[in-house]
């Protein structure tokens, strides 16, 4: 066995306490960075907690502002439904005043045309009636109205030519 003298032995006890020392520096280092790890990933999960519901906000607010969009959508097609029913109604409306119009027309002609042939007609039949009066003879009638007794007391008439 060898035995070591004071010197030495302060001298290991100094190396150990120097290891030692070291070792809680190092783990005072490690543990304060630890310590500052822990307190870094709670703020971090604090964060990601606030982005996430900020995310979730943000995810609300473009959803509602597509089923904005989607309602409108909707609206502007039912309104572009309604403006070609009407457009479709109005031509059918357009299309029949215009054939009112032309059948009014139509109608208007016949019954001027109507008109002028009734005039030619009676015209034509007055200058006849006239021409087969000028050719006639005339004639005269008597009439006898005095009563006669026939018994039933009715008259009788009588005509002469």
């Amino acid at each position: 066995m060898i035995v070591f003298g004071n010197g030495f032995k302060k001298a290991v006890a100094q190396a150990v306490e120097s290891a030692m020392e070291s070792e809680r520096k190092t783990s005072q280092k490690k543990f304060t960075n630890w310590s500052g790890l822990h307190s870094e990933i709670t703020k971090l999960k604090e964060e990601a907690e606030t982005y996430k519901v900020e995310k979730d906000r943000r995810q609300e607010e473009a959803d509602r502002r597509e089923r904005e969009i989607q309602h409108k959508l909707g609206l502007h097609k039912v309104q572009v439904e309604h403006e070609r029913t009407q457009a479709t109604e109005a031509a059918k409306l357009e299309i029949e005043r215009t054939g009112l119009d032309r059948d009014q027309k139509r109608f208007e002609e016949q019954m001027q045309f109507h008109q002028e042939r009734f005039e030619k007609e009676v015209t034509y039949q007055r200058g006849l009636l006239e021409k087969m009066l000028e050719r006639l003879p005339t004639a005269e009638v008597y009439a006898d109205l005095t009563p006669h007794g026939n018994g039933n007391g009715a008259e009788r008439e009588t005509v002469r030519r």
